[in-house]
């Protein structure tokens, strides 16, 4: 499957967009492979997830695309500016 945004850490990204440095962040998702198996990862260290299923390696992206909350979102977020909610 091809995609239209870059794989590596070298080209320009599309902004907005944040990148995620993998090393020592706990992480909770839903992966679902091409090979249609799902699973539930809680792990730290996600740089690449593996299908039980197919076998088939996967490298996490750094970076993700956020999205504008509606004006109604009332949290929790982090705060811009150097601090945390």
């Amino acid at each position: 499957m091809d995609h239209d945004l870059p794989f590596d850490l070298k080209s320009e990204q599309p902004r907005p967009n944040a990148f995620i440095q993998w090393k020592g962040t706990d992480v909770c998702m839903d992966f679902w492979c091409e090979c249609g198996e799902h699973s539930h990862i809680d792990a730290m260290f996600a740089y690449a997830v593996k299908c039980w299923s197919c076998g088939t390696v996967w490298e996490m992206p750094s970076h993700v695309y956020p999205r504008k909350a509606a004006p109604d979102f009332t949290g929790p977020f982090v705060i811009d500016d150097e601090g945390s909610n």
